[in-house]
């Protein structure tokens, strides 16, 4: 199951491909707010991925959130090997908590303000993780027992700042 928020689909793209030439059925959901924000829907198209799509306005496909359909999806069609993510924190928050209700392995890429790009100033970090140093792929199970993940970002200076998601 692959798992797309926004311009989240592109770094899934040649993992896609990757699945479908070694014959691996594979889902992709892809979720922005509006269809009109929809990216690279051929480009997964033509990978040969069975392709869902949910816009929170409901304009294309399941009305709700990329997370929201993968909850749906699993229930509905169970078995699922694993999940891939990219997008938002708040939707990969959700598509953990999903992994782990479900009991599916994943990873997911995620996206940090990253200012040195090698560990030092903090400004990538996620309690004690640094995405640009420890990442920016890591388990699903891995980013649960974050508190500050889904919770908190940092701003330039890596202060931490409390959002709600």
């Amino acid at each position: 199951m692959l798992v797309a928020g926004g311009v989240g689909i592109a770094p899934l793209l040649p993992l896609a491909s990757v699945l479908v030439e070694n014959d691996i059925a594979t889902i992709a959901i892809l979720g922005a707010k509006t269809k009109g924000e929809l990216i690279l829907t051929d480009a997964i198209k033509e990978t040969g991925v069975e392709t869902l799509f949910s816009t929170d306005d409901g304009t294309l496909g399941f009305e709700g959130t990329a997370s929201a359909l993968l909850e749906e999806t699993i229930g509905s069609a169970g078995n699922y090997d694993a999940i891939y993510a990219c997008g938002p924190e708040q939707m990969i928050s959700s598509v953990a908590r999903a992994a782990a209700k479900w009991s599916i392995w994943g990873q997911a890429a995620l996206e940090r303000m990253m200012k040195c790009g090698i560990g030092l100033c903090g400004s990538c970090a996620i309690n004690h993780e640094l995405v640009c140093k420890n990442g920016p792929v890591f388990d699903l199970a891995d980013l649960k027992g974050l508190r500050e993940f889904g919770n908190a970002k940092r701003d330039s200076s890596g202060r931490l700042i409390h959002v709600k998601m």
